[in-house]
């Protein structure tokens, strides 16, 4: 029997920022602290510039928490600077290809890896440009990861974010395309919801590359506040053999308290509970 036994995180924020769907970014050591006293496994971490941050105090109070960063996510560079792999000027590609590879730097300390999202930009000015550039620096981040031993993460995300890889079938595209072996899918529930004509087909459709998920209800709440059937969508995965981390990247609601512990509570009666399931289609 293949090894089962998911690991949960909860996606929180390095610093203050305009993306709603993290959690404790007032209060960053509270909130790693909080988490795995809840029980998370690890803290996927938001971060606009590692530059910014006390990497050794960080690093420290992880460690003391006794949790794991299985990713590091990058979006606040294009939300809150407009740093972009499809940015019609060159010395701002250059510069999200740059931000991309401190952010490959910094989570090669922790061994985690690294979600391309946001950082692609939003797309539909010129399409066929607009895919060369983002390959061109897909590359060339791919390629210095890859030495420093780092995954990158491509998460499809909904078109009213993005018109530059919504689904899962253009995700997996994208990687076979471009043949690096650290290149993985990253599924997240919330953007699977809009754009995937079947949630469970299409997590069968990307195991053969999927790295990481990331769950939040139909609503971007914590599972069990939307509409979205949480034991299927676990069933699935666990039918797939899927023994990686599932992150919480949902809005803190009610409070970010309140959200982590339903989340963490709700997720796991059902890895717990639910029989694997892999008929799917």
């Amino acid at each position: 029997m293949r090894n089962t036994a998911m690991k949960f995180g909860l996606v929180l924020s390095t610093n203050a920022t305009r993306f709603s769907a993290v959690s404790y970014s007032d209060d960053l050591e509270r909130g790693i602290t909080r988490v795995a006293a809840l029980g998370y496994d690890g803290v996927e971490l938001a971060v606009r510039d590692p530059a910014l941050l006390d990497i050794r105090r960080l690093e420290k109070h992880i460690r003391s928490a006794g949790v794991e960063v299985p990713a590091i996510g990058t979006g606040q560079a294009f939300l809150e600077e407009g740093l972009s792999f499809t940015d019609g000027r060159k010395e701002i590609r250059r510069n999200a290809v740059d931000r991309i590879k401190a952010h490959v730097r910094f989570a090669a300390g922790f061994k985690a890896a690294v979600i391309i999202g946001l950082i692609r930009g939003r797309g539909g000015k010129n399409r066929v440009t607009e895919n060369e550039f983002l390959a061109e620096c897909l590359v060339e981040c791919a390629a210095f990861a890859a030495k420093e031993g780092v995954k990158l993460f491509i998460e499809p995300l909904n078109r009213y974010e993005t018109k530059l890889v919504n689904t899962v079938e253009e995700g997996m595209a994208l990687i076979r395309n471009l043949k690096f072996k650290n290149l993985k899918l990253l599924v997240d529930t919330f953007h699977m919801n809009i754009e995937e004509p079947s949630i469970y087909g299409s997590l069968v459709k990307a195991s053969p590359c999927l790295g990481h998920v990331h769950f939040a209800d139909s609503n971007r709440r914590p599972a069990g506040c939307g509409h979205l059937n949480f034991m299927d969508i676990v069933g699935v995965l666990k039918g797939l053999g899927y023994n990686r981390y599932i992150s919480m990247e949902m809005e803190p609601w009610p409070t970010p308290d309140e959200a982590a512990r339903k989340s963490i509570e709700y997720v796991k009666n059902y890895v717990h509970n639910v029989k694997r399931e892999g008929s799917y289609q």
